[in-house]
């Protein structure tokens, strides 16, 4: 039995370990398959993604975007849109993380509200990696200006219509 020391100090090392950046010519892909929320086997053509890369000191030209509620500094690099397959894959681009953020919906569902982060990893490990995203079907309720204003406009105008008519009758009465 062999008994070990306890509450030994540790001592550090003189210098910390340095984990060096993945090299600026390491390469990878990603996927995009867009699909229905309740039903994955509905793939959604049209939908558009802006990627972004975080952005670094030296970048001017960022946006900010939210992903999982915390807000990042990023730069656009390319613009994605998926096929009538549901799916969409990136140029080859330096390996790390990378936000979608979806500017089109496809027709008759909803923008997703945040960001998704990918993270490309290198071809060498990895083809492509790949993201799914589902969507939600677009809302009940009319949107402004849609179909389901139509009734109230014509309701409102033959009220008013009639108030019109009402009054001029009253007031040729009257005088």
């Amino acid at each position: 039995v062999s008994v070990y020391p306890k509450n030994t100090p540790v001592t550090p090392p003189d210098t910390p370990p340095v984990i060096p950046p993945a090299p600026d010519n390491v390469t990878g892909m990603f996927s995009i398959v867009k699909h229905d929320k309740d039903d994955s086997s509905i793939r959604l053509e049209g939908a558009e993604f802006n990627v972004y890369r975080p952005a670094t000191e030296e970048d001017t030209d960022t946006v900010i975007i939210t992903c999982d509620g915390v807000e990042y500094a990023a730069v656009l690099v390319t613009t994605l849109t998926t096929g009538a397959d549901g799916t969409a894959t990136s140029p080859s681009l330096t390996c790390g993380p990378y936000f979608l953020v979806e500017t089109k919906a496809p027709d008759g569902y909803d923008l997703l509200e945040e960001a998704v982060s990918v993270t490309v990893i290198s071809s060498e490990v990895t083809q492509v990696t790949t993201v799914e995203i589902a969507n939600q079907r677009g809302s009940i309720l009319p949107e402004t200006g849609g179909a389901g204003t139509h009734g109230f406009w014509f309701v409102g105008s033959v009220l008013t219509l009639a108030a019109v008519v009402l009054l001029i009758t009253k007031k040729r009465m009257a005088g």
